[in-house]
This record gives C-alpha cells, structure tokens and sequence, in this order.
C-alpha cells in the first residue's frame, strides 16, 4: 500500500466542519483501506488569528499519524487587511501576492520544510484547501506527487496568481461537486484537469427517536425548530439568517432556531434562539433527526457535509439561492428549498409546517439522493485511484 501524506492547516476531532473534517474524514478511510497516512498540519485551533494552541511534534489520531508544526506568528488582522489592499484594488504584483498569502497564513515555514526535505518519502500528498499557504507552497515542492482538494468558493482571495499556478500544477484535483469543478474551469481559464469530482461519503446511524428525545429534553426544545450547524460566523450567512428568522418567528411565532457550533459572533437573546454551542456527535445527529429542516446560509460552499447528513436522515433543508453548490443539490435531489430573503425563508419553512406530506417527500428524496452519490465505497475508491496514478508516476518524475 501507498504512503499517503494529508496537509490541511487545522486537524483534529474537534473541528467539526469544512475543509477540515473531510481532510479527517478522507484520511481515516484511506487509513482504514491500508494506506500509511500522516497528517501534516499546524498547531492551530483557530483560523481566525493562527495561534498555536497544541504541541508541536507528533501525535496519534487513532490509525493516522499526526506531524503539527508552529505558525510563525498569530495572524495580525490589521497587517493582512493592509495587505490585502493591492487585490480588492485589482491591481497587485507578486511581491503583494507573497504579503498577503503570508499575512493571511497560516504561516509555517517548518511545515514547507518538512516537505521540502521528506517530500519523497511519500507516494501522493494530498492538500485540502486551495486558498492557503501550506497549499500554494507546497504543492510546487511535492508537484509530481500532489493531489489537490481545493474546497473552492469564489472569492476574492482565490484569484490571485499563485492559486492559479498550484491548481495547474497539481497531478490530480479531486472536486467536491460538478458546480465547484465550473467555478474552477471558469476561475483559473482551464479544462479537463485531470481528477475526478468525489465528494464524501455519508456514514451516518438509522435515525432514532430516543436520541431525539434526549437531545430535545437537554436543550429545551418543546416547538418545531430549524437547525443551523457549523461555525456562527458573519461569513456564512448567520448574520443574515438571524435577522430573516427573527423577522419571521415575530410574525409566525411557530418553530424555534437552534445553532449548533462555536459562535464567532453575537446571537440575541431571544427565547425562540437556541445556542449550545458546540455539541458532541451524537447530540448533532439528534438535532439534525429532529429538525424541521436544517438551514445552510452559507454562499461559500463547495460541498455542505451538514446539508448531505440531513438528507441521510430523511430531513429536508433550507438553502440560500446561491446559484451554485448548494442550488445544484436542491435540484438533484427535490430535497431543499432555495431562500433568498426573508420572505423566501419565511415561506420555506411555513411549507414544511402546513404540509407534512410535502416534507415527508423531500426526506425520502433527500435518503436516495445521497445512497446514490454519496458512499464511502464510491468516493474511497477515486480517492485511491488518484493516490496509485501520482505514485505510479515515471522514475525521471520522481525526486
């Protein structure tokens, strides 16, 4: 079997979204199909100003090895908002490019180093996220072995050069949806990128009514509630949503709003507004069983894991008209509803209460959607296909 290396900037069993946790999730099934899988990754828990948290060195996440690496320094915003100028002007050079993916971070030279020096120690290293530096670096360090996972959005950030330039070179780019794969193509002005769109694999337990019960008792849930899980951020749409919702339950008054996931911004105080913070999984899959519908504000997503996990459980969703990702599951599936204003929102939700047929519906779509697109047993497979094609790679390619 291939020794596999994963670089993704945080790591851990508590980062419980995103770019992250599929780097988590991809590495413990090749991890779990014989490959040896190492993690590089930094000491960070916080994307927001990448300060060290954990040690540096390394440690075991059940079968995969883990490699953290200190962030130079914390993420000064002030510095990377300076140096971000350049490129909200549309006019930068290389020179501001290299300050603001620096200032953006997360910054670890050790990281670059590790690959530059033990590179060819590893069959195929896997970079999850485009936007970073590791990834921008390093790929160009390891080109004839990378596989990249850009986890795309479009924004700003990315149409800079240098992302233009590691996305070209990467041996393989495995896309998380046909939608993310057209905004790259359309993006970076390029074709036929050799990859395969792969996606996740859903592996989640039959819904119970005991852990829904348990979960609606311990947070106080007596009403019909719409769930939003993840990160509570401006950044994906929780502003908007909060101020839609409330506008709503002022009016209608019918269903709660749990948010589930560390907040990164101020929440009222409202009794129709539940907050737990972060939850264990088990809590989770209880509030996606029980929920109305799940809610993704979010404009910036190239796949939504929470999205897919609520269709598994036969719980349709709520999704912001992106034009996008998240529109493009809505119409394969007819599992989701798009919204986008309050009113949209408001009469989404108010459909699901007055129609139990339609909902019930949209749940069994949303069960076939994801049987037929999202399995561990399909998505592994063109995972390791990719890993054989970069370590089969010619001698005169290898380092």
């Amino acid at each position: 079997m291939s020794r596999v290396a994963v670089v993704v900037a945080r790591f851990g069993p508590e980062i419980s979204g995103g770019a992250e946790l599929l780097a988590r999730l991809v590495s413990q099934q090749l991890a779990g199909r014989g490959h040896e899988v190492t993690v590089l990754t930094t000491c960070a828990e916080d994307y927001v100003t990448w300060a060290d948290a954990l040690p540096p060195g390394e440690s075991r996440d059940g079968a995969l090895r883990v490699l953290r690496f200190p962030v130079r320094a914390p993420r000064d915003l002030e510095r990377w908002n300076d140096s971000m100028q350049p490129i909200l002007r549309l006019r930068w050079t290389d020179e501001d490019e290299r300050r603001a993916l620096r200032e953006q971070g997360p910054d670890t030279p050790a990281l670059l180093d590790h690959l530059r020096e033990h590179g060819d120690e590893y069959d195929a290293v896997i970079f999850f996220t485009l936007l970073y530096l590791p990834t921008v670096a390093g790929i160009e360090l390891v080109r004839e072995r990378s596989i990249l996972v850009p986890t795309l959005h479009d924004e700003l950030s990315v149409h800079l050069d240098a992302h233009a330039r590691a996305i070209r070179a990467a041996r393989r780019v495995m896309w998380n949806t046909p939608e993310e794969r057209e905004l790259g193509e359309r993006i970076y002005d390029v074709q036929g990128l050799r990859g395969a769109v792969a996606g996740v694999g859903i592996d989640t337990p039959p819904p119970d009514p005991a852990r829904v019960e348990r979960v609606r008792a311990r947070f106080g849930l007596d009403r019909p509630y719409l769930l939003y899980a993840g990160r509570i951020d401006p950044e994906k749409g929780c502003g908007e949503l909060l101020d839609w919702f409330t506008a709503w339950s002022r009016r209608d008054g019918r269903a709660d709003l749990v948010l589930a996931g560390r907040p990164w911004m101020p929440i009222p105080e409202d009794p129709r507004i539940h907050a737990p913070g972060f939850v264990e999984r088990d809590d989770l899959l209880g509030l996606v069983e029980g929920a109305l519908a799940t809610v993704v504000p979010s404009r910036n997503e190239s796949l939504s894991l929470v999205l897919l996990e609520s269709m598994a459980a036969g719980v349709p969703a709520l999704v912001i008209a992106d034009g996008g990702v998240l529109e493009g599951h809505a119409r394969r599936s007819s599992a989701a509803l798009s919204f986008a204003n309050a009113a949209e929102l408001a009469a989404a939700a108010e459909l699901l209460l007055d129609e139990p047929a339609v909902r019930a519906a949209m749940g069994e779509a949303g069960r076939r959607y994801v049987a037929a697109n999202f399995t561990w047993e399909r998505v592994a497979v063109l995972y390791e296909e990719a890993v054989a094609a970069v370590a089969a790679r010619p001698a005169a390619g290898r380092r």
